[in-house]
């Protein structure tokens, strides 16, 4: 069976002129329903579907992952059926009697709900791994560099792969910062605001609850806009397994520090009178050049992923003019990695390389 193309919305946040962008693991536009029948559902319930029911494979609709109708205690079966979360066998596709499996229709909310249980972004999971694993699950990547470089770029802050741009600035209270800058939606930021000073997480109904009335309209889709942009996550409530909503542990703790909404850029840090002065023309064009200058020695693999591997990097790395160590550490306690991100992020924002596949090797080579 050949692949449906997925209807484009021209009014979601990743779709840009020609209309590429878009989610990956399921639409987010089409899960506001299946949170409502979500809702009406028992925690038992909810539990059984988690555990025992596998998500439809829209390609292979002759046949569907099942189980066997006995491994669903018969209430809860009765819930889930009702709610349109699960059918029995023999409705369609050649099932036989006696299974149960997951209608087609809620093959994005049975993705969805398996990644959030999976990751467990706000109720003790792993970060920054289980962060860039969930992400990369839902979007596609243009979608994900798209998003960490508008928010990046208007921060003044290159980067050279998008697992270290999430791991690096995503966790932090100031990504949150620079991200409301970038939103031009009031709602957006109002949500935004309630979620970073609450304690904990909060279902749908309890974050409109705390907004005003003429907000909660429009809550929905502030709210989908502030996910699209790495601001707000998703999890199951423990024990009831209710969707619930907030910003990532470690963002709402660094907000409640006093000094984050000043240092906005942390690279001003002040420092004490130097004994050495800093570059005259600054370090960016000398670490362009030193970058180039790499490149053109040798070229550098490239991974299947577009990223330059680690043992180059600690070459380009070395490659770099040192700094006095005041200035190091005010940008931080060993800026090297940074500045070879910021460097390899430059270079390709100014075309000045480009990638050559030879032999189904890919390398990084100067541009003509």
């Amino acid at each position: 069976m050949s692949q449906v193309e997925p209807k484009i919305d021209k009014n979601h946040p990743f779709e840009d002129a020609a209309n590429r962008l878009r989610e990956k693991g399921f639409r987010r536009d089409r899960l506001a329903e299946w949170d409502e029948r979500w809702k009406l559902l028992t925690p038992k319930a909810r539990l059984a579907f988690l555990d025992h029911l596998k998500g439809p494979d829209p390609e292979k609709a002759a046949k569907q992952p099942s189980v066997s109708v006995v491994s669903i205690e018969g209430s809860n079966l009765a819930e889930l059926i009702g709610a349109g979360f699960a059918e029995l066998g023999g409705k369609g596709g050649g099932q036989g009697i006696g299974r149960v499996f997951v209608p087609i229709a809620a093959r994005d909310f049975a993705s969805r709900t398996r990644a959030l249980r999976r990751n467990r972004l706000l109720s003790g999971g792993k970060l920054p791994e289980q962060l860039i694993n969930h992400i990369r699950y839902s979007y596609i990547p243009e979608a994900i560099t798209k998003t960490l470089r508008d928010v990046l770029d208007r921060a003044k802050i290159g980067f050279a792969r998008d697992d270290e741009a999430i791991a690096t600035y995503v966790v932090q209270a100031l990504w949150l910062v620079w991200s409301l800058e970038c939103i031009d939606d009031p709602v957006a930021k109002r949500i935004a605001e309630v979620l970073s000073k609450a304690e904990t997480p909060k279902t749908f109904d309890e974050l409109k609850r705390r907004l005003h009335e003429a907000d909660q309209p429009k809550a929905r889709e502030a709210l989908d806009l502030l996910i699209a942009r790495f601001v707000v996550f998703e999890d199951l409530r423990p024990q009831t397994f209710e969707i619930v909503f907030g910003v990532l542990s470690q963002v709402r703790q660094g907000l409640d520090q006093p000094s984050i909404p000043e240092s906005r850029r942390p690279e001003l840090i002040e420092v004490p009178h130097p004994v050495a002065l800093g570059p005259e023309d600054g370090w960016i064009v000398a670490d362009l050049r030193a970058f180039l200058l790499e490149v053109a020695a040798e070229s550098p693999k490239i991974r299947n992923d577009g990223g330059i591997f680690q043992k180059e990097i600690d070459r380009f790395i070395e490659a770099l003019a040192p700094i006095p160590p005041w200035l190091d550490r005010a940008r931080e306690k060993d800026s090297r990695p940074r500045r070879f991100g910021e460097a390899h992020g430059r270079v390709i924002d100014l075309n000045l390389v480009e990638v050559v596949v030879e032999d189904s090797r890919s390398r990084m080579e100067l541009s003509k």
